[in-house]
């Protein structure tokens, strides 16, 4: 990921200035100026939406144990049941 500075705040952006702004994790001083920077660098933008399409990726996958795993669990309780 490259870098991009702000034109107004003097700083860099990083990834995870962009990940903070995803899952909603920024002041709204810092959402403000980064929805800026965002629509105006292209590359940024991009990077953004990427971003933003893993993490959809990722919030939609379903967890869930290993049969064996849950079988396990439930024979050592009841082994160990007083």
């Amino acid at each position: 990921m490259q870098n991009h500075k702000l034109k107004r705040m003097i700083q860099t952006i990083t990834q995870t200035d962009l990940l903070r702004q995803l899952y909603k994790e920024t002041s709204i001083d810092e959402s403000y100026e980064l929805e800026n920077c965002i629509r105006q660098d292209e590359n940024l933008k991009k990077e953004y939406l990427q971003l933003n399409e893993v993490k959809t990726a990722l919030d939609s996958l379903i967890f869930s144990p290993n049969d064996s795993t849950i079988e396990n669990i439930l024979n050592y309780s009841r082994q160990t049941r007083l």
